[in-house]
């Protein structure tokens, strides 16, 4: 059971570029494998920026058929070229991955100084680094108050409708004509018969 867990004899050889934060990691470096919480192999780098050029500074990784490989750089964890998984039909060959580590230093430094000086310098260009520009007043029309608003203003906006009272008068003539109509014939008409003429 214990040897059916263990790993391959053979393992796969890792070999490429390594870097922390962008930069060739030095001389020294630890690099280690890990498949889930399992240790699946460790090197040192021996040239600054590279490991596994030569065969004493190979990263051998063994573990389980399909297991995916984490890879850490002086402990942090970084992100290969391409994902790794081993497969034990690769065992013995050579494989290049490379290997790229941000630190939380330069990770929350360039973070934080992409927020906190983006929003740094955000705040300090929109808000201090750039001077407001500044209208003169003489070239903005004065927004008058209600209070203010005469009522000379507001005749002047609304249409005078002179043309209401003839138009009143002539329909009170109107009616007043036709009225007078009627009472002449009424008249007319009371008088015929008065005089036996209807």
């Amino acid at each position: 059971m214990a040897s059916a867990e263990s790993p391959p004899s053979l393992p796969v050889m890792l070999y490429g570029d390594v870097k922390i934060d962008g930069n060739p990691a030095p001389a020294g470096t630890t690099i280690t494998a890990k498949a889930g919480t399992s240790p699946a192999g460790a090197t040192s780098v021996l040239t600054g920026g590279t490991y596994g050029e030569k065969a004493n500074d190979r990263l051998p990784v063994a573990a389980s058929d399909g297991a995916s490989v984490d890879f850490y750089v002086n402990g942090i964890k970084a992100t290969p070229s391409t994902q790794f998984t081993y497969d034990s039909k690769n065992a013995g060959t050579l494989i290049r991955v490379n290997l790229n580590a941000i630190s939380e230093k330069s990770g929350g430094s360039p973070g934080g100084s992409t927020n906190g000086p983006s929003g740094g310098s955000g705040g300090g260009v929109s808000g201090g680094g750039i001077k407001p520009t500044t209208v003169p007043q003489s070239a903005v029309t004065p927004i008058k108050s209600a209070s203010e608003v005469t009522t000379k203003e507001i005749t002047k906006e609304i249409p005078t409708t002179t043309n209401a009272a003839p138009l009143k008068t002539e329909s009170a003539f109107n009616f007043y004509t036709i009225l007078g109509v009627f009472a002449v014939i009424g008249l007319t008409g009371v008088a015929l018969k008065k005089w036996g003429k209807i």
